[in-house]
């Protein structure tokens, strides 16, 4: 998974809807992805996902950032944009 951005991970698992359906894309452990969303859960200091045994849905902040992703491409100055907006404020937020 080296090199594949902390966004580009939320935008497969957000399109999955489910840790293990990402994991199988990128060929690593559902564990490994779960980790990884953790870390990026903290850096912008909001809960993405809500979680249970057999799926995820969208928090209405991942809910704000999944539209923004899906607007523009991951190689965007706006998607690059709401990130950098989403780790100085703490909070995730539609520009």
């Amino acid at each position: 998974m080296d090199g594949f951005s902390d966004l580009n991970l939320f935008t497969l698992i957000a399109r999955h809807r489910n840790l293990a359906a990402a994991a199988r894309d990128l060929g690593v452990t559902p564990r490994s992805i779960s980790k990884r969303l953790a870390q990026l859960e903290r850096r912008l200091g909001v809960r993405l996902l809500n979680r249970t045994t057999r799926r995820v849905s969208l928090t209405p902040e991942a809910s704000c950032l999944w539209r923004t992703a899906r607007a523009s491409s991951t190689n965007s100055p706006n998607w690059n944009n709401s990130s950098r907006k989403a780790e100085r404020s703490r909070r995730v937020c539609c520009a």
